[in-house]
């Protein structure tokens, strides 16, 4: 439960503050982009749940924001596979 705790913390929030702001802030042909995560649409993550939930939620933040920005707007969710992090280098 730490971990879905946290990544909603440090992504799903971060995702939804973002985007709330780039609805207040962004110009008409501005580019709103954010990270997602390639690997929660490759295959389950039951060892990562709070990881892939928190991503999962950022894409669906993602989608929505196309909704809400004017229709010059573009929204880009970039997919890497391994972010070059100290935690992922060991």
């Amino acid at each position: 439960m730490k971990s879905v705790v946290l990544m909603h913390k440090l992504c799903t929030r971060t995702a939804l503050l973002t985007g709330h702001l780039a609805s207040h802030y962004l110009d008409p042909n501005g580019l709103l982009v954010f990270t997602g995560s390639a690997a929660v649409f490759d295959k389950p993550q039951p060892d990562m749940i709070g990881y892939a939930l928190a991503k999962t939620a950022t894409h669906s933040i993602a989608l929505n924001m196309l909704k809400v920005l004017p229709k010059e707007s573009h929204v880009l969710t970039i997919l890497p596979t391994t972010l070059d992090t100290p935690g992922n280098r060991e």
